[in-house]
Parts: C-alpha cells; sequence; structure tokens
C-alpha cells in the first residue's frame, strides 16, 4: 500500500466512511513492513559508521508511531510512519553514497598508482581526483548523501576516461615522443638554476613514467599528463627562450646560479625573467638618458661657439 493510499485512509476515517479498526490494521501492517524491509540498511556497518544517528532517529520514530497507534492518536501515527520512510530513505541513500565513495576511490588510487612519481602525481589531473574524493566524502559527513553520491559518481567517470587504452598511431607517438624530448632537453638546459635536483622530470622518473604509460597505450592519462606537465613548465621555457634570446654567454651574465635559484624560489621562472627583464630596461634608461646629456652637452658647446661670431657681424 502506497503512503498516499494510506492519507487517504486516514482521511476517510476522519470523514467516518472508515472504521478505525481498518485503519490501525492498515497503519500496523505498513509499520511491520517497514520494518522488515528496512533491516538490512538498520544493521549496515555502513550506516552506523558514517552516521550512527540515523539509527536513533530510526527507533525514535518506530516507537512514536507504535505508542501513538496504541493511543489511536491516528495522524500522529501517520507522521511518525512517514518519518520512519524518510530515515529509512536517507539509510538507503547513504549506503549507495558510500558504495559510490568507495568505488571513486579506487579508481583515484587506481589513476594516482599509474602516475607513479610526485611530480606527475601533484598535476590537476590526478590532484583533482583525489580532491574530488574529499568532497565526496565530507558531503556524506554532512549528511548531504545524494550530493555525495553525484560527486562520487563523477570522480569515477573522470578516472575511466583516463584510465581508457587504446593503440597509438605511430603518427601521434612521433609527435609524443617529440614533445617528451622537448621537456627533457627544457629541464636539462635549466637544471643548474634549480635547487631540488632530485625532484626534476629528468630524475625522478617522470619522463620514464610518461614513455611507459604510451607503451602501455594509456593514451588518454599520458596525453593530459603531458599537457599538464609543459604547462607546469610554461615559465621555465620562457626564462629559457629570454635567456637565448639575449644571447648570454654565460651564467654570470645573470648574476649567477645562485643568484637565479633565489629568484626562482622566491618569485617562480616567471619572476626572475620579469626581474632580468626589468633591470635590462633599466639600462637601457640609463643609457639613453646619458646619451641625452651628451647631446645636449654638445649642443650648448655649438650654441656658446657661434654666440660670439653673430656678436660680431652684429
Amino acid at each position: 500500500m502506497t503512503d498516499r493510499r494510506l492519507d487517504r485512509l486516514l482521511w476517510r476515517c476522519e470523514f467516518g466512511s472508515v472504521a478505525p479498526e481498518v485503519l490501525a490494521l492498515e497503519l500496523r501492517e505498513r509499520l511491520q513492513r517497514l520494518r522488515d524491509e528496512s533491516i538490512d540498511v538498520r544493521d549496515s556497518a555502513t550506516v552506523r559508521l558514517w552516521d550512527d544517528a540515523l539509527i536513533s532517529e530510526y527507533d525514535a520514530a518506530f516507537h512514536g508511531a507504535a505508542r501513538t497507534l496504541d493511543l489511536r492518536l491516528w495522524r500522529s501515527a501517520m507522521q511518525q510512519i512517514h518519518r520512519c520512510e524518510r530515515v529509512v530513505a536517507s539509510m538507503r541513500t547513504l549506503v549507495q553514497a558510500s558504495g559510490d565513495a568507495e568505488r571513486a576511490t579506487a579508481a583515484m588510487e587506481l589513476i594516482h598508482d599509474l602516475a607513479g612519481t610526485a611530480c606527475l602525481r601533484r598535476l590537476p589531473a590526478v590532484a583533482s581526483l583525489a580532491q574530488i574524493v574529499d568532497l565526496a566524502k565530507q558531503s556524506i559527513l554532512e549528511r548531504h548523501s545524494a550530493q555525495g553520491s553525484h560527486i562520487a559518481r563523477i570522480c569515477v567517470r573522470l578516472a575511466g576516461a583516463l584510465d581508457e587504452r587504446r593503440p597509438i598511431a605511430t603518427d601521434e607517438r612521433i609527435g609524443l615522443q617529440e614533445r617528451i624530448a622537448a621537456v627533457r632537453e627544457l629541464c636539462v638546459a635549466t637544471c643548474s638554476f634549480v635547487e631540488a635536483v632530485d625532484d626534476e622530470p629528468t630524475h625522478d622518473g617522470t619522463i620514464t613514467t610518461l614513455q611507459s604509460l604510451f607503451a602501455s597505450q594509456y593514451a588518454a592519462l599520458g596525453t593530459r599528463l603531458l599537457s599538464e606537465l609543459e604547462v607546469k613548465l610554461a615559465g621555465r621555457r620562457r626564462f629559457l627562450r629570454y635567456v637565448q634570446r639575449k644571447q648570454f654567454g654565460s651564467s654570470a651574465a645573470l648574476g649567477g646560479p645562485d643568484e637565479v635559484r633565489a629568484l626562482v624560489r622566491d618569485r617562480s621562472w616567471d619572476g626572475a625573467v620579469d626581474h632580468y627583464w626589468h633591470l635590462s630596461i633599466a639600462r637601457h634608461a640609463g643609457a639613453l638618458e646619458e646619451q641625452s646629456r651628451r647631446v645636449a652637452a654638445a649642443a650648448a658647446e655649438i650654441q656658446n661657439a657661434i654666440a660670439p661670431q653673430e656678436a660680431s657681424h652684429e
């Protein structure tokens, strides 16, 4: 019997068209059936782990319904039965959300393991999955189980898209290897300005991991990580191009490796470029100012030389 039918039966009883005994029998049967059908979630370790208060809420609603039935308070009994139904529904949603969170965690850990190195795991494609799982679990703890379940399923779908394997065409593979080689060359060319060399993609296994992903046909994950690594190294590439464009003959022209390492540590690669760019502008400004002073001095000398001749002609 649906809840709506029970509500209609209550209305008919209140208007005198249904005997109270009939309504009491239906309500007791509904309450007992609700208790029998919910035993799996009420005894679930998941419910006790995530939200033990739901068990207490159910017990209070069930005993309240039974007590009001004994007192023949039909409308109060109906309200308590509906309360039981809502609590049971919350339990089922919680169990579903917990399962979704566990699947999301497993999917996230798989991508985390495939990433292999700390450098790759810090990239958004991997790090964001852990953040999504944490958000899903937080939502469940805050009693937003449906929302947490939805967020967890998003994580599963994202991880599934990254975990997809497919054959990589020869032309595509060549292009990927060229990009990996460019990353290696960039790191080698600028490694003297890095403090923690062990964290370099050329030393911590990042390059090897990317090559392994492509060899194992993890095209989606490998391509995503390679693209994000290139974005992460964009400032570093800008620094290298600035140095090459200015044709600095040695690191001393930059102020020495120690100075550059300090700038990179405190301001980032882009900050180091901006620092030397401003220094270059300042030097050019000084040179222009000196030339302006020389021109003004020469003009004054010429004017002084011309002045006596003009006076004699007059």
